[in-house]
């Protein structure tokens, strides 16, 4: 009598399920996209609030240079120095008034309420501000977030465009023909520039 024996043989390739191996690659190939994506993402992302943060830089810094519309406590550094026929001028009751420096400045305003101005650099933790205080007692910080301690920068030029030194023995306001303006604008308090305006400016009284 022959006996039959029932007897499976695994050959050549499955027909159903997916092996360990295969198993492992796709789950590394998917962890890879994850990765990838993630990457660009988080890339994207950091672009996105960089150029976020450099907008407010800019738009601070041309608050501070050509003023606010709606406030007239910041008409701008630049467009009150055009109206200057005193520099530097006296701020009374203002600390610091008369001054000409690097970072400060006080000038009498040739409009018809003689109006005295001084700007100056305010040091903070960890950014400064730009403070402005005039003769009639008023005093506003009219930009913040400034780079510590060279974000508000003065400097002077003569009738050849030559830079004048107020630290100069031999230096005289009365040569002063150009007045160069620079702001520097820190977001993040970290002591790194996000934005700089620069803007010049003749006073009235030396174009003639």
């Amino acid at each position: 009598m022959e006996r039959k024996t029932n007897r499976t043989f695994f050959c050549g390739h499955a027909e159903e399920g997916v092996t360990l191996i295969e198993t492992i690659i796709s789950v590394v190939i998917l962890l890879l996209i994850i990765i990838a994506l993630h990457g660009l993402f988080s890339k994207g992302l950091f672009s996105w609030v960089r150029g976020d943060q450099r907008a407010r830089a800019v738009q601070i810094a041309r608050l501070a240079l050509n003023g606010e519309l709606t406030n007239p406590q910041n008409p701008g550094i630049i467009q009150e120095l055009r109206q200057s026929d005193t520099i530097p001028g006296t701020v009374p009751g203002a600390p610091g008034s008369g001054v000409l420096k690097s970072d400060a400045l006080s000038f009498h305003k040739s409009d018809t309420m003689g109006t005295a101005v001084i700007y100056e650099y305010q040091p903070g933790d960890p950014t400064g501000n730009i403070l402005r205080t005039d003769s009639e007692g008023n005093s506003e910080i009219i930009a913040d977030c400034i780079l510590d301690p060279d974000g508000l920068q003065f400097t002077y030029y003569d009738k050849d465009d030559d830079p004048l030194d107020p630290l100069d023995s031999a230096f005289d306001p009365d040569d002063i023909y150009r007045i160069r303006v620079e702001v520097r604008v820190d977001i993040n308090g970290n002591q790194e520039e996000d934005a700089a305006m620069t803007a010049s400016v003749i006073p009235r009284t030396r174009l003639y």
